[in-house]
């Protein structure tokens, strides 16, 4: 199996592009922040724990997240798959890398979206979600519009984009992200995009970069040595 992830802070885009490419590519898509909102929307035991901390901007507890997301990777019969959200620092790439090696999956390319931080203000200020079915769309001020998927009307901030849970996002982000860039760049599969460009123009720069069909698993990674 062949990975591609997205990696960027709150508000770069990278479930976008993440859903875009998923549908050009015609493989499937993981996005962590999504089968997390799905155990909280299905009021299971763990989704009570990841809505504590979603609500107070933490991450929710590793080990919890390490169970949900190989659960999850077992049921997908594809030889090639997307993720968004994970791994989201350095210390968890042991644990991701060694659920991936026991699915005999190698990452292919890490895409990152890089984005200044005003525009990500900006763009936040703006994101919020269908109440209906929790599709993520950008509004701005008078706009009036229906949901694409389940033509609801009503759309809400999600919990994590509320000001305090965002200022505590991207501290931890901006903790992260360096040490988790190097360690793609060091394995030679980091990608950087500009993440300010219009959206189908970072699309079509990051399909400029993949191979268009599926083909064998390459090479393990490199071993963290955080």
């Amino acid at each position: 199996m062949e990975v591609v992830i997205f990696l960027g802070p709150p508000g770069s885009g990278k479930g976008t592009q993440a859903r875009l490419l998923s549908r050009s590519l015609k493989i499937p898509l993981m996005g962590m922040g999504d089968l997390l909102r799905n155990e909280i929307n299905g009021q299971t035991e763990r989704g009570q724990k990841i809505q504590k901390a979603v609500d107070s901007g933490e991450m929710p507890d590793w080990p919890l997240v390490c169970e949900i997301f190989e659960e999850n990777l077992k049921g997908i019969q594809s030889n090639r798959i997307i993720f968004d959200g994970i791994p989201r620092n350095s210390m968890q790439i042991p644990d991701v890398m060694d659920i991936l090696k026991r699915r005999n999956a190698a990452v292919e390319k890490a895409i990152f979206l890089n984005v200044p931080e005003i525009v990500l203000s900006q763009r936040i200020q703006q994101r919020f979600q269908c109440a209906q079915c929790g599709t993520s769309y950008s509004i701005k001020e008078g706009d009036t519009i229906l949901c694409n998927i389940c033509q609801g009307s009503n759309f809400v901030r999600r919990n994590d984009d509320q000001q305090e849970a965002m200022k505590l996002r991207f501290r931890v982000y901006k903790e992260s992200i360096s040490d988790l860039i190097g360690y793609y760049k060091d394995n030679n599969v980091l990608v950087e995009f500009d993440g300010t460009l219009p959206i189908d123009t970072v699309h079509h720069s990051i399909l400029s970069h993949l191979k268009p069909f599926d083909y064998s698993v390459t090479a393990p990674m490199k071993k963290s040595t955080a």
